[in-house]
């Protein structure tokens, strides 16, 4: 009786020990796979004018991986967004806020089966047809270097610029009082001296917080500078 009791006790540890066994395995995690890396906007050429397109390519470094993208500001996924095939271009078309020249906001994400999707990639463009300045005979001008003069805070600002067919190609900015704020004035020539190349005019630069009279001087610097090439 007792070797009938310890030989079933032994098939029943046994089986608890394979039970178990197998119930650890299960539960073991399986390595996942990696997650798809990040899409990477890319856009050709670096300025736009003349309402000229902007090619913009979409890559991500996994393999195999689909890259959905949007130009409407949603977010992009397998069922909203358009599969990207190749290199696309953006025009005036394209963009959603025509009040400021325009914008357009691509995004884009990568998929691939049985991986994570990527993290969601972002990238905002002006798309605008830059209108070239002209002189009183109505051709693009060329010109400068030419010192233009504004009004700051507390001292005048200077704003030495060039003109090459039109288009603003050189911008530096002098603030020539020491008094005047200097964290200010570098707020406001930091975005002007941008946008005064991209938008080719000073008109569109905008407003900087705590610096809205250096930021005045700039511009009408500029327009000071404009106005002594396109006279010549």
């Amino acid at each position: 009786m007792k070797l009938r009791t310890y030989a079933a006790t032994v098939c029943v540890l046994a089986f608890l020990l394979i039970v178990t066994n197998c119930a650890s395995s299960a539960k073991k995690p399986v390595a996942e796979n990696p997650r798809v890396t990040t899409p990477i906007i890319a856009q050709n050429p670096d300025r736009y004018f003349n309402n000229d397109p902007i090619t913009i390519t979409l890559v991500t470094e996994t393999p195999d991986a689909a890259i959905y993208y949007t130009l409407d500001g949603s977010i992009p996924a397998t069922e909203n967004g358009t599969l990207y095939a190749g290199p696309f271009n953006l025009t005036f078309d394209n963009t959603k806020n025509t009040d400021f020249r325009g914008y357009v906001l691509v995004q884009a994400i990568a998929i691939k089966a049985d991986h994570p999707n990527s993290a969601m990639a972002s990238r905002i463009f002006q798309v605008f047809p830059s209108e070239q300045i002209k002189g009183l005979d109505g051709k693009p001008v060329t010109g400068g270097p030419v010192t233009g003069t504004g009004t700051g805070y507390y001292a005048p600002v200077e704003v030495i610029l060039s003109l090459n067919n039109g288009y603003i190609t050189d911008v530096r900015f002098i603030n020539v009082d020491d008094k005047q704020t200097e964290t200010f004035f570098n707020k406001a020539r930091t975005y002007a001296a941008e946008f005064f190349k991209v938008m080719n005019s000073p008109d569109f630069v905008p407003a900087v917080s705590g610096a809205s009279y250096s930021g005045n001087g700039v511009r009408e610097a500029a327009k000071d500078a404009i106005n002594k090439i396109v006279s010549k």
